[in-house]
């Protein structure tokens, strides 16, 4: 079993030195993974580049973002959903392999990571997959009614 602190160590160590897990959009997706008692962490980290603001702000929908609204999810921060989808794929396949081989599921994220996390939790959830742990530090707001029912 993992605490809260656990998850907060995790979202902190994403502005650490180690090396993320998964790198998307310009640098401005870093996932970081980490195993802690049989629970594999999912930490994002926050806006810690410049590329990084602009999509902060980019809260409306906007040519470019043709899936902000997500069939599976609804209307969502079209430059938040950017940085989630830069790194999705292979973020998906390996919670698939993790879930596949008997560990349990943990999304945590500060700030822009946080948004992210709450975006992939309800990606996750609408694909049937629960994660066990979910913890959200400063998230900006991402979503509307359909992402807050699932």
């Amino acid at each position: 079993m993992i605490t809260d602190r656990d998850l907060v160590l995790a979202s902190a160590a994403t502005y650490g030195s180690t090396a993320p897990s998964f790198v998307g959009l310009n640098n401005t997706a870093r996932v970081f993974r980490t195993v802690v008692n049989g629970v594999a962490i999912y930490a994002i980290e926050g806006t810690a580049n410049p590329e990084g603001w602009l999509l902060d702000f980019m809260a409306l929908p906007v040519e470019f973002h043709a899936t902000v609204d997500h069939p599976d999810i609804g209307m969502v921060h079209g430059g938040i959903f950017a940085v989630l989808l830069s790194v999705w794929p292979q973020m998906l396949a390996a919670i698939k392999a993790d879930v596949a081989a008997g560990l349990q599921i943990a999304i945590t994220g500060h700030s822009l990571g946080a948004g992210c996390a709450v975006l992939a939790v309800g990606l996750l959830v609408a694909l049937g997959i629960m994660p066990a742990h979910a913890a959200f530090f400063a998230p900006p707001r991402v979503g509307f009614k359909m992402l807050h029912q699932l």
